[in-house]
């Protein structure tokens, strides 16, 4: 067999006689062009060719998506620990505290507000391991063939690896039934937090019609189930992000989806903790921009009237546009807020598992939800960064060495804090 690789501007060299006029010499040569025990001639025949594979493998039919955990800040336990404080709100009325004239300035009952404390958060540690043997690592040494190509095996379980992160944060992977905001039913300690887990309200939380339990969107960091709630969205309105709802039980809504953002934004900027220029990004389905680039062009909403722009952040690509955040990228200008916008396939939802952003109210599935990330309060945080291992095979009696048992693993989660500087526009018609 032939190792000899042509490219096609080789190949026609060869071909025509013009790379070697002895080319019909070159036994490697005739053997890449003409590879055959019998030629295949104008008539038919029931010889063949033998089959020469190519060493790329393709990937059919699936997706993969490494959007949301490359956009989302990193941070480490070892730095930021396993816990956080925070305080819930100001005890005087009005957004922030209202001081009418003359008015005297307190914090309730006290000049010390009471900080509250978010304690054990546990890591969520995520793997996936494979085989591989041997006798296939040395048949692929010597076969034109990729199936038992390790390089190629751990390429694909990478991909598949960082695509269950990102469906975990999505939200894809907690319920096959029903919308992300739905807190895992069992008792488990390998459960990412979702962003939308994070981005909702008591509205969302303490209606059954809106998920299927009333626990639903509580915040349990990783002890889910029977664990203990860390965050515990039915007890107080500190828990609450900006969130817009259809009006209309029973379906999703045709929002004018831009005047929605700029409300939504308007509001969450406020409660924005810190100085210098708001860094925000938009994440949702490709879909739901699509109905976003339908409200566009009429408006001239996009930033300036070049659309030719392209940057990437941590590796993931906006649409092309211009000025956005705090970093050139495509972006909206939402209430004042330049806001780069990035698509995750997994917020479109999954046909084959009936996920599609429906639940006992909203029935009909529609293109998803749009959030509006504050980016200076979320943080994936790691304890474990993703790890590569490979060691001998010692669990297989019949075969004890014959291979090696491969693992990628990592352990981390998801946090975000200052709900209400987040928001999300919620269930958009198709």
């Amino acid at each position: 067999m032939s190792n000899i690789k042509m490219n096609f501007s080789q190949f026609l060299k060869g071909y025509y006689h013009t790379m070697n006029p002895n080319w019909m010499n070159n036994p490697e040569l005739v053997d890449l062009i003409n590879k055959a025990d019998t030629i295949l001639g104008p008539t038919d025949t029931s010889e063949w060719y033998d089959p020469v594979y190519s060493r790329e493998l393709m990937l059919e039919g699936l997706t993969r998506s490494n959007t949301l955990f490359s956009v989302i800040p990193k941070t480490t336990f070892q730095q930021q620990g396993d816990s956080f404080k925070y305080i819930a709100t100001d005890a005087a009325a009005g957004f922030k505290g209202g001081l009418g004239e003359y008015g005297a300035i307190v914090n309730a009952t006290s000049d010390v507000p009471v900080p509250v404390d978010v304690d054990n958060i546990f890591p969520a540690v995520v793997e996936l391991d494979w085989l591989d043997s041997e006798v296939g690592r040395a048949l692929s040494a010597i076969q034109n063939e990729p199936v038992n190509d390790p390089a190629q095996i751990r390429n694909y379980m990478s991909e598949y690896f960082l695509d269950k992160i990102n469906q975990y944060l999505a939200g894809t992977a907690i319920s096959a039934t029903v919308h992300g905001v739905d807190s895992p039913a069992v008792d488990t300690k390998a459960t990412i937090e979702t962003i939308d887990r994070f981005i909702t309200d008591q509205t969302e939380s303490g209606a059954a019609t809106h998920v299927s339990l009333e626990t639903d969107g509580d915040i349990f960091l990783n002890e889910a189930g029977t664990g203990t709630t860390r965050i515990d969205r039915s007890a107080s309105a500190a828990w609450d992000a900006q969130v817009t709802l259809p009006t209309a039980a029973g379906t999703e809504e045709n929002y004018d989806i831009l005047s929605e953002l700029d409300d939504l934004a308007a509001v969450c900027k406020k409660y924005r903790q810190g100085t210098g220029t708001p860094n925000y990004i938009g994440v949702c389905s490709d879909k739901a921009m699509n109905k976003v680039q339908d409200e566009l062009d009429p408006k001239s909403r996009y930033l300036e009237n070049e659309m030719s722009v392209t940057q990437t952040l941590n590796g993931v690509s906006t649409r092309s546009g211009v000025m956005g955040g705090k970093v050139p990228v495509s972006g909206l200008q939402i209430s004042g807020l330049k806001v780069p916008f990035f698509q995750v396939s997994h917020l479109d939802g999954t046909a084959t598992s009936s996920w599609l952003w429906k639940n006992t109210v909203y029935g009909t599935g529609g293109v998803g939800n749009i959030y509006l990330i504050n980016m200076d309060a979320c943080e994936f945080r790691t304890l474990i960064p993703i790890t590569f291992k490979s060691m001998p095979n010692t669990t297989n009696n019949s075969a004890p060495g014959l291979g090696n048992i491969n693992v990628l693993y990592m352990a981390g989660q998801l946090i975000m804090r200052q709900w209400a500087s987040h928001a999300a526009l919620k269930y958009i018609a198709s």
